[in-house]
């Protein structure tokens, strides 16, 4: 239990957890742990738990974003039953373990009280504001591509933040609201610098008066911004928006909504606003049906992980054989979320291991007796935990640690052929399971990512038509684009390594596309939160959104002829963003006529 409770620490300590979140932490380890004793009793219960934990685990602790979040927690379950005492020893074997909880929980504390991080929402707002700053008046100097990169990916970096916090708390807290809120400023910021880049019609001479008028006040905001109250900086927001008196309705658009959504952090980072945020039940529930989906990442690794770790155990639970325990160790060490990184296992961990072996077999004669073997024993372990998990060299120190404890109570050649005859064994299942069952391929995580977009596409206009039936909360939205920025770098990340580079330049212009679409969306969604729409427009985006959210939108094209007979907004911000987000349908159609998915 050692090693998992070693590896719960490693994975914990960065995070600087609160009391309330080390005392949850605490409970979920001991049930865990006593679990994982109950599976032991009898092999109905083994097979029971095993299937039901592991899934439970997996569901509800991993994410395609978060892979390996449940592992230590697998971890704790699965080791808890590698050495069992038996039901006569129930008692003392939990008790030794909790002791270990405890004294895990203890030294979590203990290094967060010793290396507390400030965690300031105001001097994080105050980064965020400078850099803002800073941006926009680089695109008063011409520098549109450059700065809209950049915009984009501290966009990107407020939802990876926003989404890891989440996860953390598992609830939208205000800090998680808030970098919702900062990463909409960018990304509004991101799409006027787009425009501009892509020599889109915007009066440049009120652009430049409009984005100097914004750096200043965010430099002001910087300053004066506080936990307490911020009604002078709310009522000069208040103050600027009525001075405002832009001709350029983008320009207009843009002054506002940025204003609109610095009102809006404001007022929900002083402390008397700081709450957890509650989403509809339906919002939950469309969640759950995701990851509970038969092609979703989180169902698929489970699928894979309860095959394979209810085997292993079980057949520790048939055949009481010496030291088969360690089967499943290392099953569970070479099954990883990602097929190709289970791949890579099933070679470095072989090639670590037979090294472990040749090393122990040389220098076992030579081990000053007990003492001897209990120094090497910790020296290996020390260096063993200091090591990256997955490298060839990792499994050397474990292999080493391992046979030296394993020569105490039997012969230091037969532990040796032991450990490789068991390894291989775990080899040869993990990489059946690894083919056969569910594989999560980068390839086809890919190809599960980019039509994903469109179902967030979908959600997108499920939400403009339920806003123009009433009032939605706009926590609702800022979920689909958090997701949508998280699919958006998984993705990246897969295209970076394409080999074939013109493929990959299409694969780009869907995300980008997709992005473009999804912040026209977003403003369309605003115009009709903040302002009052006339009745035919309000008609037409019925229309318009009963027609996206019944028809493939990557199989779309829509002529301008049809357009203009069927759809007329007066709004000119309306007309606008409906206008470019039929354009950017029309770009995904050309490109996806070329392209296979």
């Amino acid at each position: 239990m050692v090693s998992a409770f070693t590896t719960v620490f490693k994975v914990k300590y960065p995070k600087n957890l609160s009391i309330n979140e080390l005392f949850k932490l605490f409970l979920l380890e001991a049930l865990l742990c006593f679990l994982g004793i109950i599976a032991t009793f009898n092999i109905f219960l083994c097979v029971f738990l095993n299937i039901s934990v592991l899934f439970i685990l997996v569901v509800f602790q991993s994410s395609q974003f978060n892979p390996k979040g449940a592992f230590a927690y697998v971890m704790t379950f699965i080791f808890a039953q590698l050495k069992p005492l038996g039901i006569s020893n129930f008692s003392f074997e939990l008790f030794v373990m909790l002791i270990c909880d405890i004294f895990l929980i203890v030294s979590l504390m203990l290094f967060s009280f010793f290396n507390k991080k400030e965690d300031s929402q105001i001097k994080n707002l105050q980064e965020g504001f400078t850099i803002l700053s800073n941006r926009l008046l680089l695109i008063n100097i011409g520098e549109y591509k450059r700065v809209c990169d950049e915009l984009f990916s501290y966009s990107t970096s407020y939802q990876q933040s926003a989404y890891l916090k989440k996860s953390r708390v598992s609830e939208t807290t205000n800090k998680v609201k808030i970098d919702y809120m900062i990463a909409i400023l960018f990304q509004r910021s991101t799409y006027l610098c787009s425009d501009l880049n892509n020599g889109d019609y915007i009066n440049k001479f009120e652009c430049m008066i409009c984005i100097d008028s914004l750096s200043i006040f965010l430099n002001n905001v910087k300053i004066k911004i506080e936990e307490n109250n911020n009604s002078v900086l709310i009522s000069e927001a208040k103050k600027l928006i009525k001075i405002g008196k832009f001709k350029d309705e983008r320009i207009k658009t843009f002054y506002n909504s940025f204003l609109y959504m610095l009102i809006l952090i404001l007022k929900n980072v002083t402390i008397e606003n700081r709450d957890n945020i509650k989403l509809p039940l339906t919002e939950n529930v469309n969640r759950l049906n995701r990851k509970f989906s038969s092609k979703s990442f989180e169902v698929r690794y489970a699928i894979r992980l309860i095959f394979v770790m209810t085997l292993t155990v079980s057949l520790c639970k048939i055949f009481n054989i010496s030291h088969l325990y360690w089967i499943p160790l290392n099953a569970l060490l070479l099954l990883q979320p990602g097929y190709e990184e289970s791949n890579k296992r099933m070679i470095t961990r072989p090639i670590g291991t037979v090294i472990g072996c040749i090393i122990i077999f040389f220098i076992y004669p030579y081990l000053p007796g007990v003492t001897g073997i209990f120094i090497l024993s910790f020296l290996m372990l020390s260096i063993m935990y200091s090591l990256t998990p997955g490298t060839w060299y990792q499994p050397i120190f474990s292999t080493v640690y391992a046979l030296s404890m394993a020569s105490l109570s039997m012969n230091n050649t037969t532990a040796i052929q032991m450990r490789l005859l068991y390894l291989f064994i775990a080899v040869f299942i993990v990489m059946l399971v690894n083919n056969l069952l569910f594989p999560n391929k980068k390839e086809y995580m890919f190809k599960l990512n980019i039509n994903t977009l469109n179902d967030i596409q979908f959600m997108s206009w499920e939400l403009i038509y339920k806003s123009l039936l009433s009032h939605i909360d706009n926590g609702m939205f800022h979920n689909a684009l958090n997701y949508f920025h998280m699919i958006y770098m998984d993705s990246e990340n897969y295209i970076k390594g394409m080999e074939d580079t013109n493929k990959a330049k299409k694969y780009r212009d869907i995300l980008t596309v997709h992005w473009r679409m999804l912040s026209e969306a977003e403003q369309i969604l605003w115009v009709i939160q903040t302002r009052s729409i006339d009745y035919n427009d309000m008609e037409n985006l019925f229309r318009l959104a009963d027609y996206f959210t019944h028809l493939e939108i990557n199989d779309l094209f829509i002529d301008n002829d049809y357009l203009n007979d069927n759809f007329i907004f007066e709004d000119d911000n309306v007309n606008y963003f409906t206008r470019q987000y039929i354009i950017n349908i029309n770009r995904l159609f050309e490109i996806y006529k070329n392209i296979n998915i």
